[in-house]
Formats: structure tokens, sequence, C-alpha cells
């Protein structure tokens, strides 16, 4: 939450030319920064996964830059949501199959201390 105060009085309170030539010419840098921690430690808590919080957050940044640069639109941003519901489906596709090798390795285990073990 407070990156996202930090984020909105820079919003409200600061000239937008003054911060973006800083580092970089037009860069808009500082925002994007602020902008980026406060969308991935919201996206972290309501994901609980650090991970697709990441994937989220540099989703989302990456669309308000082309909005800055006046390149994203709607066509950019549909497909911007729709490789990052496809990074999300396959985390969650990874992590299935996952759980499903070791769900049928504990299973063989099982299978060979009740058969007596192998020799």
């Amino acid at each position: 939450m407070v990156f996202w105060g930090i984020f909105l009085a820079m919003i409200f309170f600061v000239d937008p030319e003054s911060v973006a030539d800083w580092p970089i010419k037009r860069g808009y840098f500082f925002p994007g920064i602020i902008f980026f921690l406060s969308t991935f430690l919201l996206s972290k808590l309501i994901l609980k996964k650090i991970w697709l919080g990441l994937w989220w957050s540099v989703g989302i940044t990456f669309f308000v830059y082309l909005r800055i640069f006046h390149l994203g639109n709607i066509f950019n941003g549909l497909l911007l949501i729709g490789v990052l519901i496809c990074g999300q489906i396959y985390s969650y596709i990874k992590e299935d199959n996952s759980l499903i090798k070791q769900t049928d390795a504990n299973i063989d285990k099982k299978n060979e201390q009740d058969l007596g073990g192998t020799d």
C-alpha cells in the first residue's frame, strides 16, 4: 500500500515532464519502477505466488509503457492478456503434472513395500 500511495502522490503532485528524462530520456524510469513494485506486491498478495505476481506485473507494466509510447491499443492489450493467461495456465499444468508424478512415485513406493521390496 505504501508504493500505491507513492505512485498516486506522484500522479497528482509531480509534473510528468520533470521525471520523464531521468535516467533515460523519455523513459519514465522512476514512475515505472514505482508502478511495477505496486502491481507486483498487490498481485503477489492476490495470487499468493511470487512467480505469478512477477509475471502479471511485468505484463501490466509492459502495456503501460506501450501506452506511454503510443503503441498500446486494444488489440495489443488483448494479445498481451492472452499471453499472460497462457503463461498462468502453463504454470498450473506444470504444477499439476509434478503433483501427479509425486503421487505416482509414492504409489510405486507403497506397492514395493506391500510386495516385500525388490531383490
